[in-house]
């Protein structure tokens, strides 16, 4: 007992002499600062264990004894996955363009040069991101834009659906102007359900754009919730009476800090370069371009001409893709994400629920 205080003692004093390694300095926060305190906070839990292990040995409670050699494995455990983050932390940092690039998984949006529904940030494309992080961003970043675009473009349909004038027929008896004898009746151009349908469509699609500016705001402080929360979660651990608050915060990084990025990355990076590609075919897909879509096929169906299939379908796809993208996709990154945080922190520590803290949020 007295050779593993004087070694815990050196390692102790060593880890504070020692300089950070390089793959850590683009954390904000690392544990390999704490590791002193998280040395010295092991060392305090095995002095009490071991003193109540021996008091164990004399009431002979079984018990006593189960929980004392539980608490010394706990504390080493805490110093262990401290070291294994600090030798392993460099894979946060890995270049994605290798596997994600078009030589891999092809989920990294290139520049294009393409107008993207009257948009055209994704003419930059995402291939300067250097980490996860950045990809994540980027992707969603790009999406946001292109979504913005399409809530602009409701707005304008709106607008120039309200702004159609009203088609008035009335028939009236010449013999008899006095009498105000006559026979009517008025009709919109457009359906009247269009008017109706179209603010409840823009409003739906303003509130999927909140939760998708929600994701982008999460995402940019991935990073910053990997090093914080990683780093108190484990050095946390390291005390016995902290130990479930340390779990969970190592869950909560984990889960917010690399296992969001890397769905958010694949997730809209499949759906963006998809985009790119439809526009490609399609030659553009500008709002002018939409909107001129919907006006010849009501020219082309009015006057028996034959309709561009290749138009259509190019734009019910970007539609589709961005679609997905506000509905579905965010319900799926959440619900992975939440359910990576739940099972890890029951597992580690105390059990934490991420959705129902986004709903507060929300």
């Amino acid at each position: 007992m007295v050779m593993l205080v004087i070694a815990m003692l050196a390692l102790a004093h060593l880890s504070a002499a020692l300089p950070i390694s390089m793959p850590l300095l683009g954390l904000l926060y690392t544990p390999l600062t704490w590791l002193p305190i998280a040395f010295v906070a092991v060392l305090v839990v095995i002095l009490v264990a071991a003193i109540v292990y021996m008091l164990a040995n004399i009431i002979m409670s079984a018990n006593a004894k189960a929980w004392a050699r539980m608490q010394i494995y706990e504390a080493f455990l805490s110093i262990v996955m401290i070291l294994v983050f600090g030798a392993f932390s460099y894979l946060f940092f890995i270049s994605p363009q290798a596997a994600f690039g078009p030589k891999g998984l092809n989920i990294v949006p290139q520049g294009s040069g393409v107008d993207v529904l009257g948009f055209s940030v994704l003419q930059q494309g995402c291939t300067s991101a250097t980490d996860i992080f950045q990809l994540s961003v980027c992707d969603l970043s790009l999406f946001n834009g292109v979504a913005g675009s399409m809530a602009e473009f409701a707005y304008y349909v709106s607008y120039l659906t309200g702004i159609v004038p009203t088609l008035s027929i009335k028939i009236g008896i010449p013999d008899y102007p006095e009498e105000n004898l006559n026979v009517g009746f008025a009709t919109s151009l457009l359906p009247g359900e269009i008017d109706n349908l179209l603010p409840v469509v823009y409003s739906g699609i303003m509130f999927a754009l909140l939760i998708s500016q929600l994701q982008l705001l999460i995402l940019s402080g991935s990073l910053l919730f990997l090093s914080v929360f990683l780093t108190l979660g484990l050095v946390m651990r390291t005390f016995g009476f902290t130990r479930t608050f340390g779990g969970a915060m190592i869950a909560f990084g984990l889960g917010l800090g690399l296992v969001f990025p890397l769905l958010t990355s694949i997730t809209y990076g499949f759906i963006d370069t998809n985009i790119v590609s439809t526009c490609l075919g399609t030659s553009a897909c500008g709002q002018v371009y939409m909107l001129g879509t919907v006006l010849s096929m009501v020219f082309t169906y009015a006057t028996g001409a034959g309709v561009n299939l290749s138009l259509l379908t190019g734009g019910v796809k970007v539609f589709g893709y961005i679609l997905a993208g506000l509905t579905f996709i965010p319900f799926l990154n959440f619900t992975i994400v939440d359910a990576f945080i739940v099972d890890f922190s029951r597992s580690i520590g105390e059990r934490m629920d991420f959705m129902s803290l986004l709903s507060n949020i929300i």
